[in-house]
């Protein structure tokens, strides 16, 4: 699979997808048990990216992306300790 540039016009679609997305999933994580809401997202983001793929590289392209995107997230991620 070869890598390719991407648009601006694609980016602003995937940033507006990311925004609608993560908006759902509050909704969900809100009415159902967090960990059972989390998993199935996991799950089904997963189905998801595995149904575009025709051949094993592009599921590996698709993993290696998918645990770039959790590595950074919790980079980022700023837990704030309780006061003491």
């Amino acid at each position: 699979m070869e890598p390719h540039s991407v648009s601006q016009d694609d980016i602003q679609d995937v940033m507006e997808l990311t925004d609608k997305l993560e908006l759902a999933i509050g909704e969900i994580l809100n009415g159902n048990q967090t960990t059972l809401a989390i998993s199935a997202i996991i799950s089904a983001s997963i189905n998801c990216c595995f149904s575009q793929c025709s051949t094993m590289e592009e599921i590996i392209v698709y993993r290696n992306m998918f645990v770039r995107v959790i590595d950074e997230t919790i980079k980022n991620f700023q837990i704030k300790k309780p006061n003491s």
